[in-house]
């Protein structure tokens, strides 16, 4: 009896310990589908929504987020500093650079680069234009 009583005490450390674990997994599983929304909403506001890194990482947040496998192992390293524009931005700067003749390679870079971050400026305060709106309308 003292062995059954004994068996059954660690059956129930056993049982409480895999409830725990559940209950840690299901938090895990709703932080990681917050994170896919921030990943979205940053990405978008940085103009990278659409780029291969992004939706690597969105891919692997909605997997674990569903306790699929991780679809993707090759996210890291992720470089923030190649990474601020989408490739299609980037191509369009290297063209814009081409096409401008009589200056110097870093006189045309810093030109776009400028340009873009005024194009960028414009396009938050517009967003944040529509924001306000949209709080407006819902009060």
């Amino acid at each position: 009896m003292k062995r059954l009583l004994k068996n059954l005490g660690k059956a129930l450390v056993t049982y409480k310990q895999h409830a725990q674990a559940l209950q840690e997994i299901d938090r895990l599983q709703e932080d990681c589908s917050e994170f896919y929304q921030v990943i979205g909403a940053l990405a978008f506001e940085a103009d990278v929504f659409d780029h291969a890194k992004v939706t690597k990482a969105l891919d692997n947040a909605i997997a674990a987020a569903s306790g699929d496998p991780r679809p993707h192992s090759d996210l890291l390293p992720f470089d923030v500093t190649t990474h601020l524009v989408s490739p299609e931005t980037y191509e369009k700067l290297v063209e814009e650079i081409r096409q401008v003749q009589g200056r110097t390679q870093v006189e045309t870079s810093v030109s776009v680069l400028l340009r873009v971050l005024d194009r960028r400026d414009k396009k938050i305060t517009q967003l944040e234009k529509e924001n306000e709106l949209l709080r407006v309308e819902f009060r």
